[in-house]
């Protein structure tokens, strides 16, 4: 599939990809990472504690998304229980 304009034209051409030709770079990304020298630096505490200030509050967040979506249909059905009962006191 080629995209763009005729020979003359410097448009954008997309061409197919096999997927074999991703397996190069990939593999010379992981080959890097994994045979990569360490780095013998003193970094400081406030990238740790920046670091850990995130996590707290991706935790927290994650924390209260998981207690909304237990606590929102409780809510729904103790408010149209509070309506059933007032419907029923009211007839």
């Amino acid at each position: 599939m080629v995209f763009g304009g005729g020979a003359s034209d410097n448009g954008l051409y997309i061409m197919n990809r096999r997927p074999t030709d991703y397996h190069l770079p990939l593999l010379a990304g992981f080959a890097s990472a994994l045979y990569s020298v360490s780095a013998i630096a003193y970094i400081g505490p406030g990238a740790g504690l920046g670091m850990i200030g995130s996590l707290i509050a991706i935790a927290v967040v994650a924390l209260i998304v998981v207690l909304g979506l237990v606590i929102y249909p409780i809510r729904l059905m103790r408010k149209k229980r509070r309506e059933k009962a007032q419907q029923s006191d009211n007839a």
